[in-house]
Formats: structure tokens, C-alpha cells, sequence
């Protein structure tokens, strides 16, 4: 097996000469490409209202696997956007947006694998 590059692999491939070496996954995902949240927090719905027009052009300019999550901060809401929203949260689109609703407001998290099996 050949890695072309930084990854997270998940299925089972030998590790070296040794066949009791194994590492097992099941897909190799390049660490660039894994997927990530986008959340645009706005101070309220006012807020929102207003600069939501500018923001949708920015998204809609973007195709990728990343999610974007909308947070009103003063009604503690969230909404997650639908798959048909779904960005490739670059840094280029970051900083249009930070430029819009502040710098603070942007932020991308990368998915953690949370569930880690020891043989």
C-alpha cells in the first residue's frame, strides 16, 4: 500500500515485513480532507438578517464536504445548514467572511475521531 500523503486510513493493511503488524481501517482519508465544521456566529437574529445576504453569496461561491452551523448568540440558537450548503471551508472563504460578521464570529473545527479501539 502506498500513502501519497499525510492520512487517516481505515482498513486493515501490514504494517512493515510483519504479518502480525496490522493496521486497521477502513477508508484512507488525506488529513487536508477531513471533514470540518463551519460556524458563523451572529450576535441576533437582527444581525443575522442583515448581513445574511453577503454571507450567502460567499457560501453559494464555495462547493465542498465542510458543514456550515449558524449560532445566534443572544437566543442561543443553532442551526446546522442542509447538505446543499456544504462549503469547502478554505481559508480564502474564512477571511471574506471574517471581513462580514468579525473575525471572532469564524471559526472552522475539524472532525475528531472520537472512538479509538486497542487490539
Amino acid at each position: 500500500m502506498e500513502w501519497g500523503g499525510k492520512g487517516v486510513n481505515r482498513r486493515t493493511s501490514p504494517i512493515g515485513d510483519d504479518p502480525a503488524g496490522r493496521l486497521i481501517c477502513e477508508q484512507v482519508i488525506p488529513f487536508d480532507e477531513v471533514p470540518k465544521d463551519l460556524w458563523l456566529k451572529f450576535a441576533d437574529k437582527i444581525e443575522y438578517d442583515a448581513r445574511w445576504p453577503e454571507v450567502t453569496e460567499i457560501l453559494r461561491g464555495s462547493d465542498g464536504h465542510d458543514t456550515v452551523i449558524i449560532y445566534l448568540e443572544k437566543e442561543r440558537a443553532k442551526k446546522v445548514l442542509p447538505a446543499n450548503w456544504h462549503v469547502a471551508a478554505s481559508t480564502e472563504m474564512t477571511e471574506k467572511l471574517m471581513k462580514i460578521i468579525g473575525e471572532k464570529n469564524v471559526k472552522v473545527v475539524e472532525h475528531v475521531w472520537k472512538k479509538v479501539h486497542l487490539l
